[in-house]
This record gives structure tokens, C-alpha cells and sequence, in this order.
């Protein structure tokens, strides 16, 4: 089984997805089978597999860079926008139907099965799985039906570190994994893209 390493943030759009590909990047350069995982990704814009399924484009790039074709066990769930208050629901690929975010939340613990065949998959096939949050885990509201951060470091067996609001306890470590916390602003945000950015074009 692979070891899982956790890249959590303090907002959308804090850097995870790039840093994620980073480090896809490095362990396979570093000789390691390794492959992105994001349980729930909300875009509006999807990737079509040659299988004909969707999946959220920021895995497809980490896919790239761990040096693999891009598979929907990496997004297992998609979420496309369609108004304010709703979303097209996409599971393994193929459309589940439309929800209001209400219905959605009351849901998505159904959909705890679909994600986790997904994980144990790439689990199955690799050394190492990157795993990517989504928006902040101290959204409280989001708090006990989380399946994306907190919520997938305990299906994941990954350990958890407490946030500075005392929402979550801590998850003992099952195996060799760390999980991020990315206190970084738009300065650090532009450094790790200057650092992937020398990765994936100087060596």
C-alpha cells in the first residue's frame, strides 16, 4: 500500500494544486511511483480521459508531472457549477445528476465508497500518493460531512494536525505520511512557482 503525503491550504487558490505537481515531480525523479489524488474537485472546466470520462483539469497536469496518463480514480468526484446554489454532480467520470449545494451536502457521504475505491486503486499501484485538499479545512460549516480535507487525511490513514481554530483532533499515524498546512500569502505563493517552474523546465 502507498504512503500518502497531504497538501491542505488556508483558502482556494493558495498554491496547492501547483505545489502538489511539484512534488508528483520530484518523487518521480526520484525514482518513486507516485500518482495525484483529489477526492472532490469543483471546476467548471473538465479533461475528457480516452475513455470519455471527466475529471478536473488541475490532476490532469499532476499526472504530467508524476509522468503518468491521467485517470478518474485521481478525481473521483467533479463538481461543475451550473447556478449560485447548485452543481452538476460527476462520479467516477460519468454525470450523477444536478443537486443544490443543500441536497449535495446531505449526499456526499454516499459517495465515501466511490472515493475510496478510487484511492485503494492508486494505492494498489504506486509508492506514493499526493494527496490534495480543497479551500480551507477550517470551514466549520463543512466541518462533520468532510470528505476533501480533514475528512480524506482519516479515510487515508494520513495523520492530521489541529487547526488554529481547535476543529479537529488529532489522527494517529498509521503511516509515513505528513500532511501540509500552507500558511503562505501571494509572495511564497510566487516563490514555489518560480522553484516548480525550474523543475519542470531546467532539469
Amino acid at each position: 500500500m502507498a504512503k500518502a503525503i497531504m497538501v491542505q491550504g488556508t483558502m482556494s487558490n493558495a498554491g496547492k494544486s501547483l505545489l502538489a505537481a511539484g512534488l508528483c515531480r520530484i518523487f518521480k525523479q526520484d525514482g518513486y511511483r507516485v500518482a495525484p489524488f483529489k477526492s472532490q474537485n469543483m471546476a467548471l472546466n473538465s479533461f475528457i480521459t480516452e475513455e470519455g470520462l471527466e475529471m478536473g483539469r488541475a490532476q490532469v497536469m499532476q499526472a504530467e508531472a508524476a509522468g503518468i496518463k491521467p485517470s478518474v480514480l485521481m478525481n473521483p468526484i467533479l463538481l461543475k457549477p451550473t447556478n449560485d446554489v447548485g452543481s452538476q454532480v460527476i462520479v467516477n467520470g460519468e454525470v450523477l445528476g444536478t443537486m443544490s449545494a443543500r441536497d449535495y451536502f446531505k449526499y456526499k457521504k454516499k459517495l465515501v465508497p466511490d472515493i475510496m475505491k478510487a484511492y485503494d486503486k492508486l494505492a494498489s499501484e504506486n509508492d506514493i500518493i499526493v494527496i490534495e485538499g480543497a479551500g480551507s479545512p477550517a470551514e466549520i460549516n463543512l466541518k462533520t460531512e468532510d470528505i476533501v480535507n480533514m475528512g480524506m487525511a482519516k479515510m487515508a490513514k494520513a495523520p492530521s494536525k489541529q487547526n488554529a481554530t481547535s476543529c479537529y483532533h488529532k489522527q494517529p499515524a498509521q503511516q509515513t505520511a505528513i500532511l501540509f498546512w500552507l500558511f503562505f500569502y501571494r509572495f511564497f505563493y510566487k516563490l514555489i512557482f518560480l522553484c516548480v517552474h525550474f523543475v519542470f523546465f531546467h532539469t
